[in-house]
């Protein structure tokens, strides 16, 4: 019998991952004041960006390759991934970046389930977290650590759902210091069930009913060549839409590519103000 789903509440979460000994912080999620959020890829080493619309051909949940310089355009710029609550997703930066991709995906009154994802590989090529980010979370914000182990090298997945409180319970719960939250075992009320960080905006907020269920997992399947990344994605469809075959999304995928971006930026554009 699972129990009342209570989340840790806080306007931003500060995300790192520690392993094999290395901690870093990957990415800031930020709930919006009007119902919405906000994930921050502030702190990878390499600014050289793909991003685009894209469509994945086959059934949700299943895999498959993108070829990110067919319709993508290229950014120099650290932008953020932003999902309102009209549904309008896209990747922005203010007085940085024009807002080109896009695209209307579930309002998140409707929405339920899978929000975005952030992968990476190569957590050294990450910013090491300053001494405000040990400080005891607050409303304002929270350090949030996920602990891969002994993992190394092997890239990792940061899975956002999106849940209203009446669709999700708790049935199971992580050990980790009494002040900071702490890791659960979701179930929706399809029988998915779910784990990690239980999050929502402050009490009395406008969408404090809202929840993210913030989870991180290991890829050692993942064919990786060692080249250090991060992707994120964002932009799903849900409901009705979500069984389309054709289902969109938006992605932004940052590596080095020191020596091909010039010809990258001319062939496909890019989205910088000013360039």
């Amino acid at each position: 019998m699972g129990v009342e789903a209570v989340p840790f509440r806080s306007w931003k979460f500060l995300v790192a991952l520690e392993s094999a000994g290395v901690c870093r912080k990957v990415f800031q999620l930020q709930f919006e004041r009007g119902v919405g959020l906000f994930v921050h890829l502030s702190y990878f080493t390499h600014t050289h960006g793909l991003l685009g619309r894209y469509t994945h051909n086959g059934p949700p949940g299943s895999s498959g390759n993108i070829e990110l310089q067919e319709g993508g355009i290229t950014t120099t710029r650290r932008v953020k991934y932003a999902h309102h609550l009209s549904g309008e997703a896209h990747f922005s930066q203010t007085n940085q970046v024009k807002t080109l991709v896009r695209k209307q995906a579930a309002p998140l009154a409707d929405a339920s389930g899978h929000m975005f994802t952030v992968q990476l590989g190569g957590l050294e090529h990450f910013n090491e977290l300053a001494e405000r980010d040990h400080q005891s979370p607050s409303s304002n914000r929270t350090t949030l650590t996920f602990r891969m182990g002994e993992l190394g090298a092997v890239p990792v997945r940061f899975v956002g759902r999106w849940f209203h409180s009446s669709s999700i319970e708790i049935v199971g719960r992580g050990k980790l210091p009494v002040d900071r939250p702490n890791p659960v075992g979701l179930m929706s009320k399809d029988g998915t069930v779910v784990g990690g960080f239980l999050l929502a905006p402050p009490d009395g907020s406008l969408g404090e009913e809202f929840r993210i269920a913030l989870a991180c997992v290991p890829m050692p399947e993942l064919n990786w060549s060692g080249q250090p990344f991060l992707l994120c994605l964002g932009g799903f469809d849900h409901g009705e839409a979500i069984n389309d075959e054709q289902s969109g999304f938006i992605t932004v995928h940052y590596t080095d590519r020191t020596e091909t971006f010039d010809n990258l930026q001319k062939m496909l554009g890019t989205i910088d103000l000013g360039e």
